[in-house]
């Protein structure tokens, strides 16, 4: 069996158990030997099961029911953490032992790898390629019939309806949980105005006014001018010297600000990414924790996608 005549039909048909014994047995032994011929059979695998995965009856009742779940319990996160080699060697021991007693936890990171590898390997620029290999391929085979053509693209397009169906509540799933407009909003709060921040919270006061001015924007969605008042809010920490506390209340608070104000605005280049670190290094920081778990979520499949 020459490479060439290896097309997206041929790999379907055996995967799905449809060729002849003979054949079936000739293609198992170019698989064997051609690497390259393994790669494309591992990627469309990876698609139909993803496809097949989004048909069942099931995984369409879990998407409706894991949001609400995953907002309780963080699970989805658990399990992106897990699968992508995140967790500690405790923490995964863990994982590991749940997945063994829990068959609808199991059923979940199933259908979850099943997904993001699916989609992870259609939306490759190598996959891409190769389909563009299939259909010169196609055409250039003289001795094709026009009906298996036909078949090959018609099953294409298949596909290609099924990925725009199951894209359209996969993109509505990650822009509404890991936008970065979502994660602002999920990790911004109004803070307490009073004996949070210190005790001086007199209209009069340049740094009072400057922080209630940067939460009204935050609040109003003017994040560019938010993270321009929180600046100045910093700068007011440092000029006028308040007592210990509330200057360390100001200060971490605008420098959590800007961050949140900087992911509205679908800024987290470079500079995005050491400020967060820093806090993240700072266990003492106010903001430690919250920082640790955006980083997280914009460490997931589901934030790649939805960015």
């Amino acid at each position: 069996m020459q490479t060439e005549n290896v097309n997206i039909e041929t790999i379907e048909r055996y995967l799905k158990g449809d060729m002849p014994a003979a054949e079936r047995d000739a293609f198992r032994a170019r698989l064997a030997e051609d690497e390259s011929l393994q790669a494309e059979v591992s990627e469309v695998e990876a698609i139909l099961n993803g496809f097949q995965s989004l048909r069942e009856t099931q995984l369409l009742a879990d998407f409706r029911t894991w949001d609400e779940e995953w907002t309780a319990t963080d699970e989805t996160d658990l399990i992106e953490a897990y699968l992508q080699g995140n967790l500690s060697a405790e923490n995964r021991e863990r994982v590991s032992q749940r997945l063994k007693t829990d068959p609808a936890f199991e059923e979940k990171v199933k259908s979850h790898q099943k997904l993001a590898s699916g989609f992870e390997a259609i939306r490759s620029e190598e996959f891409a390629g190769r389909l563009r290999a299939w259909e010169t391929e196609a055409v250039r085979t003289k001795t094709r019939k026009l009906v298996p053509m036909r078949t090959i693209f018609l099953r294409v397009a298949a596909a290609a309806s099924i990925l725009l169906v199951a894209a359209v509540g996969l993109n509505w799933y990650a822009d509404s949980r890991f936008s970065s407009w979502a994660l602002e909003d999920d990790f911004y709060s109004t803070p307490n105005l009073g004996g949070t921040l210190g005790q001086d919270t007199s209209t009069t006061n340049p740094l009072v006014i400057a922080f209630e001015k940067g939460h009204q924007q935050m609040k109003s969605k003017e994040f560019l001018d938010a993270e321009g008042t929180f600046n100045n809010v910093l700068a007011l920490v440092e000029m006028m010297h308040p007592d210990p506390l509330s200057a360390k209340n100001y200060r971490e608070n605008a420098e959590w600000n800007i961050l949140l104000a900087k992911l509205g605005r679908n800024e987290f280049g470079s500079n995005f990414q050491e400020q967060l670190d820093a806090i993240i290094r700072n266990p003492d920081h106010t903001y430690h924790d919250r920082a640790v778990a955006l980083k997280a979520k914009m460490e997931t499949f589901w934030f790649r996608w939805a960015n």
